[in-house]
C-alpha cells in the first residue's frame, strides 16, 4: 500500500528470498509437452503444436538451453497407467521425489522411499519397472529466443524415465570436455528406433558471451 515505506534493514541487504513464496505454483509458467512425438507448448491454458518452418508437419526436435535441472528425480503415478491421450493430472505425484505433493488426488504413501508404487517390479502387467514413473524436471528456453517473453520466460520440460540414462551420458561427456549443460545449446529429439517418445540429445554450439549474460 501507499503507507508501506522505509528502507530495508541493512541486515537483509543482498539477501534474496528466491521463490520461497511462489515456488510450486504451476499456473504461471509454460510447459513443453510431447504426445505421439509431437512437441507442443502449453501456456495460460492454451496449447500450440511446434511445426516445421517449411510447413511440412511437426518439428522433430527442439533447440533449447537447459537453464537448471532438479537434481532430485520427480515422480508421477496413474492408477490406470499413463495414457498420452489423457490430460488428467496424475493420481499421485512428487516434485522433489521425497514426499507426495500437497493436494494430490490419491496419495499413495507418506514418503516416496517406502511407497509400494515406487518399488521395482510394481509396474502394471508384471513388468520389471515401477508403477510410479521417474522423470527429471528442467527449466529450458529456446536457443533462438533466450528471454522467451511471449511464453513467460523459462518453460518446464520433463525428461521421461527411459531417457534419463542417455541424458546423464550426454551430460558426463560434455562436462568432461569443460561444457556444463547450461553453457550450450542442445538439440532434443526423438529416437526414431523407438515407438514411444525416447529423447535424443545433441550439442549444437556453446553460448556466445552475450547469450551467456542473458
Amino acid at each position: 500500500s501507499d503507507t508501506f515505506k522505509g528502507p530495508v534493514s541493512a541486515v537483509f541487504q543482498g539477501v534474496g528470498a528466491g521463490e520461497d513464496l511462489a515456488g510450486g505454483i504451476t499456473g504461471g509458467y509454460g510447459l513443453i509437452k510431447y504426445r505421439g512425438k509431437v512437441w507442443s507448448i502449453q501456456h495460460n491454458g492454451n496449447s500450440v503444436n511446434l511445426m516445421r518452418e517449411d510447413g511440412d508437419g511437426p518439428r522433430g526436435s527442439i533447440d533449447v538451453v537447459i537453464l537448471k535441472a532438479n537434481a532430485q528425480l520427480s515422480k508421477t503415478f496413474y492408477v490406470n497407467g499413463w495414457d498420452e491421450n489423457n490430460n488428467n493430472p496424475p493420481d499421485c505425484a512428487s516434485a522433489n521425489g521425497i514426499v507426495p505433493d500437497q493436494g494430490v488426488p490419491h496419495k499413495q504413501s507418506e514418503v516416496c522411499a517406502t511407497c509400494p508404487r515406487n518399488a521395482w517390479g510394481s509396474a502394471p502387467n508384471g513388468g520389471k519397472g515401477k508403477a510410479c514413473g521417474d522423470h527429471r524436471r528442467m527449466a529450458v528456453v529456446p536457443l533462438t529466443d533466450l528471454r522467451n517473453e511471449f511464453y513467460g520466460g523459462p518453460l518446464l520440460l520433463r525428461c521421461p524415465a527411459a531417457s534419463l540414462q542417455d541424458m546423464a551420458a550426454f551430460d558426463s561427456r560434455y562436462k568432461g570436455m569443460g561444457y556444463p549443460y547450461f553453457t550450450m545449446g542442445i538439440k532434443i529429439g526423438f529416437d526414431p528406433g523407438e515407438s514411444y517418445p525416447k529423447f535424443t540429445f545433441a550439442a549444437i554450439r556453446p553460448l556466445t558471451e552475450e547469450e551467456a549474460k542473458v
